[in-house]
């Protein structure tokens, strides 16, 4: 229990009440908690120069926040998004290109996404 849940249970039980003490709440967001795992990025592939227009929908359906990042073609990761919990937003892109999801927290990366359609849609996920 938090601080502020025990404050409140305090303050409303005074005169030797029963007090009801509601459990903390769920994140926003729907919270997916995500494990303190983290991937190697000897595996992630670069982008490619060459490829198609496209849009891709990015969601972040986790309990924390999470960079987004574009991944070059010399590999060298651009920040171009951050992400809270529940948030998304549509980005312009190019199919070939690599998206790469860190966590704020951590640092690490635990997603990404290679784009191979002209409209895709990508929840990052654990």
């Amino acid at each position: 229990m938090t601080r502020r849940w025990l404050w409140l249970a305090l303050m409303m039980g005074c005169g030797g009440e029963e007090t009801y003490v509601p459990e903390e709440p769920e994140p926003f967001g729907g919270g997916i908690e995500v494990p303190d795992t983290q991937l190697s990025d000897d595996d992630l592939p670069c982008s490619s120069s060459s490829g198609a227009a496209a849009t891709l929908a990015i969601q972040n359906p986790l309990a924390e926040t999470v960079e987004i990042y574009w991944r070059d073609s010399a590999c060298e990761e651009r920040l171009y998004n951050t992400l809270g919990p529940g948030e998304g937003y549509s980005q312009g892109t190019f199919t070939t290109h690599v998206w790469v999801a860190r966590r704020v927290s951590m640092g690490g990366r635990f997603d990404h996404h290679v784009v191979t359609g002209p409209t895709e849609t990508w929840s990052v996920t654990p």
